[in-house]
């Protein structure tokens, strides 16, 4: 696995180094920021045991601490946004092979316990005994939902949980104050700089994921109604 992530980082690091390396000369402190920016992102995504999401909130908290000219969040957000896509995308590829198969319930059974003692044998049939009682729960609530909502809980890919959460931070990223917010909806306002990017083309695409999943398992589950 060592490997496999070493390799996940060394193409972060090539795609950062080919944005960096795209820049004009004229945009020395672009091509600092984004350095300074890179080097954050990487430190988060190759800690060893629990590597951390690269936020532009976390980036730039991290990266305030040592340098008081690191870019803010918000100019994070709006002007660097290609790098953090990297990144993000490495963490993701990182956290999938750093994902062990978890054991089933089914599987549980012939954990062998010959070496184990009376005690720990008792203890793992009682959390065995307490699992199946949860499991069984969680189906009648499955069922429960299924039946009262137009989308089937298991129809919704994982991926969707990843998304909500970046719309959930975008969502209080936009009531920062570099727009308003009032009855008729969203706004631009005087604070915005030329060029601020509202959304970037990654949320974007991935809110359009969204509304195909969910289109998809609303279909699905619509298909799947008896007459």
């Amino acid at each position: 696995m060592a490997s496999r992530k070493g390799a996940i980082i060394q193409i972060a690091e090539k795609s950062s180094e080919l944005i960096i390396e795209a820049l004009p000369h004229e945009r020395a402190v672009a091509k600092a920021n984004y350095q300074k920016i890179a080097a954050v992102c990487r430190a988060l995504v190759s800690r060893q045991k629990t590597p951390y999401f690269p936020t532009a909130i976390l980036v730039a908290e991290e990266g305030g601490t040592a340098d008081a000219e690191f870019p803010s969040a918000r100019t994070i957000h709006n002007a660097y946004a290609d790098m953090m896509r990297i990144w993000k995308r490495a963490y993701h590829d990182i956290t999938n092979i750093m994902a062990n198969d978890a054991i089933s319930l089914d599987e549980l059974p012939s954990v062998d316990l010959s070496d184990a003692d009376a005690n720990t044998k008792h203890v793992f049939d009682e959390l065995y005994r307490h699992l199946r009682e949860v499991h069984q729960r969680n189906n009648a609530l499955k069922k429960l939902i299924t039946d009262s909502v137009p989308v089937d809980a298991d129809q919704i890919p994982a991926a969707s949980g990843r998304i909500i959460d970046a719309l959930e931070w975008w969502l209080n990223w936009v009531r920062s104050g570099l727009f308003t917010l009032d009855e008729d909806g969203l706004k631009v306002s005087r604070k915005s700089p030329i060029g601020t990017v509202i959304m970037d083309a990654e949320m974007l695409n991935d809110m359009q994921t969204l509304v195909e999943d969910f289109r998809a398992a609303d279909r699905l589950r619509r298909n799947q109604k008896p007459d």
